[in-house]
């Protein structure tokens, strides 16, 4: 199956970053999910005017216990909630979530989110090498 690409300039970014900021409510910790996540979050944490902590993937979710914090104040963000399965364990853990594209198959669905997506196009972020595979396995190359 042939997947269409679609890319996002940084002008879209922006655009859909000042959407995402308008919906934003009641967070005091910006955490971003690598590698999605990372741009998308201290962006944020930026316009929010929000401390900025970052976190390893999943397994590092307990380094943020040590804030002894209620987690509806910690907004845990990815570029997008494609399968779901990255946020499940957040929203599950109680963590208040934001992306800027949900796929309209995914099992988690966002606390805050902007565009949501019927299609099946592999999104493109501007930080994202134009070749990216839309498969990708992030240990091919070790």
């Amino acid at each position: 199956m042939v997947v269409k690409k679609s890319f996002i300039s940084w002008d879209e970014f922006n655009e859909n970053v000042e959407k995402l900021v308008s919906k934003i409510k009641n967070v005091d910790y910006v955490v971003g999910i690598p590698r999605g996540g990372l741009i998308l979050a201290v962006t944020l944490s930026h316009k929010l005017d929000l401390k900025h902590m970052t976190v390893d993937h999943l397994e590092k979710l307990e380094d943020l216990n040590f804030l002894n914090y209620d987690r509806k104040k910690i907004l845990i963000v990815d570029d997008i909630s494609d399968s779901g399965q990255t946020l499940k364990y957040y929203k599950k853990a109680g963590y208040t979530t934001a992306t800027l594209d949900v796929r309209s198959t995914t099992i988690t669905k966002p606390d805050y989110y902007v565009n949501w997506i019927d299609n099946a196009d592999w999104i493109v972020y501007p930080w994202e090498r134009k070749d990216s595979k839309t498969i990708q396995n992030y240990l091919e190359n070790w």
